[in-house]
Parts: C-alpha cells; structure tokens; sequence
C-alpha cells in the first residue's frame, strides 16, 4: 500500500479543490447576522421558516397548515441527530425564538414554530445575509459571480454522480487510480 503525502494531495487538482471549499467554509463562518445567533442556530430557525413555507404551499384549498414542523423533519433537513436538533430547539426556545408543542393524537410527536421574535429573526438576519452576499457579488462582479455558481452546481451534480458510482470503498475503474498515478513518482 502506497503512503499518500499530505503535500501531494494539497498539490493535485482535488486536493486544491477540497482546500478552495474549506476556505470559503471558513471565511462563511462565524458570521452572525444577529448578535447573539450561532451560526448553527441560524441555520436552524432557516430549516423552521422554509419547512413552515413549504408546508403551507403544499396545501390542498381548506386544508388547516400543520402547527410546525417535526423535530425529525429538522434532522433530516439539517443533516443533525435528533438529540443535537432538541439541544439547539432548548437554545432557541429560551431566546424566545421558538416554541414547541405536543401534537394532540400522538403526545410523542413535537411541532416547532417560529415565535414572532423569530419571524423578526429570521426577516433581520435574511437582509443581514444577503447583504453580505451582495456585497461578495458586488466586488467579484457579476460575470464571475455567474461563472462560479454555473461551476458550483456543474461540481454538485458531478459529486452526486461519482457518490452514487461509489460502491464498496471504490470508484469505478475509470477514476479509482486516478490520485495514485498523479502522485506516485515515474521510474
């Protein structure tokens, strides 16, 4: 078994990669739209606002909308285990951002809505974001702006390709070889 380098992998066109999306992760980070947010307890009341908007727009004509969205529709939204999700919702909850309540038929189900500090919340801290995304697309301009979001969703859909070929620690023949013979030294 071949030994990689950490210097050939920072070297090889996926290796930049993978260090160009930690930056940009990086320098999103720790932005906090409102004061006393985290990041993810924004990303949270996000994930209850569009679920409540999606919700809604599902609606047949007369239905009521649900009280909230479930706790377990939050984990799956938010890629979080049930127990992070109740420990931000117990955060949020003594912010007075939002509230939970039982379901009438079944006592273990849990709605959770937005209290109207946190529709507030969530209208301030959207103008906040996207002023700073316009900000970004104001210096790097909106022709570059338009190639790198063209390139952002080429990339997505080119992952979803090569993790759905991806099988049993393996990539296809095509690609499995692909990091070892950049990095292996000719003879």
């Amino acid at each position: 078994m071949t030994c990689v380098r950490m210097e050939d992998v920072h070297a090889s066109p996926g290796g930049q990669l993978l260090q160009a999306f930690q930056e940009v992760r990086r320098a999103s980070s720790g932005f906090r739209p409102i004061g006393d947010l985290r990041q993810s307890e924004f990303y949270m009341v996000h994930a209850i606002f569009f679920g409540l908007m999606r919700q809604t727009e599902d609606l047949k004509e007369g239905q009521l909308p649900p009280p909230g969205v479930t706790v377990s529709y939050l984990s799956r939204a938010t890629h979080s285990s049930m127990p992070a999700v109740s420990q931000l919702l117990r955060g949020l909850e003594e912010k007075g951002i939002v509230e939970r309540a039982p379901a009438k038929s079944d006592r273990r189900k849990v709605y959770v809505r937005l209290t109207e500090q946190g529709q507030k919340t969530v209208e301030e801290a959207g103008h906040a974001f996207f002023d700073l995304l316009d900000a970004v697309v104001d210096r790097m301009g909106k022709e570059d702006t338009q190639k790198l979001i063209r390139l952002l969703h080429k990339a997505t859909g080119i992952i979803h390709a090569v993790k759905d070929e991806y099988h049993d620690g393996k990539l296809p023949k095509h690609t499995e070889n692909s990091f070892k013979e950049r990095t292996e030294p000719d003879e």
